[in-house]
């Protein structure tokens, strides 16, 4: 949720848009026709495909780690909101689960697409280093967005948990696989990276 000239906007997409029109530059659109299309078509792609499962994958080895979610969840509040969310984790823990329906299994598929958009996304990055074009899109940035917390990228001051301890995504650790740059001086880390650097 953010908030945008006094309006509240929740939607991922909607928000990516409304930021698009209130701040057009640099753009995050392409003017060509057929890379704006592509550009969408990758936004939409992850904010389906990848979004509802990294998040049920990362709930999934957090959860039972109050000491590590409860910070993310009081990041930036008063330091009273702390240990009121600490009494109330347990039950949060429960609501969650059944809201995000975090299960073993359903974990293991979300590692599964995890992957399978990771792969995609190595497939399509570019030689400049970005999804479409020349320069950073929507596409780039939700893809930023919803991988920042797998590939950990030194922009980002505020991860603040070892994933060695908690996050196994896969089979074998994604930070071994992202360990160097599969495509060129291009990878998700540098994607991601890319959108740490942005000046705001």
């Amino acid at each position: 949720m953010v908030t945008i000239d006094g309006r509240s906007i929740g939607d991922s997409t909607r928000i990516i848009a409304a930021t698009e029109e209130r701040w057009p530059h640099p753009p995050l659109y392409p003017e060509d026709a057929a890379q704006r299309r592509r550009a969408l078509e990758l936004e939409q792609f992850f904010d389906e495909e990848l979004g509802p499962y990294i998040r049920r994958a990362f709930y999934h080895e957090l959860l039972p780690y109050a000491e590590l979610v409860v910070p993310l969840f009081t990041d930036g509040r008063p330091a009273t909101t702390r240990p009121v969310l600490g009494m109330g984790f347990p039950m949060l823990r429960v609501a969650m689960r059944r809201r995000f329906q975090i299960s073993p299994p359903a974990a293991a598929d979300s590692r599964a697409k995890i992957v399978a958009a990771i792969d995609r996304l190595e497939r399509e990055i570019s030689p400049s280093g970005y999804l479409v074009g020349d320069s950073f899109t929507v596409a780039d940035l939700t893809a930023a967005a919803l991988l920042y917390a797998v590939a950990r990228p030194p922009e980002l001051p505020y991860m603040r948990w070892s994933p060695t301890r908690t996050c196994r995504l896969s089979g074998a650790s994604f930070s071994t696989r992202w360990a160097s740059d599969p495509v060129a001086g291009a990878s998700p880390r540098s994607t991601v990276g890319t959108a740490a650097a942005l000046p705001s």
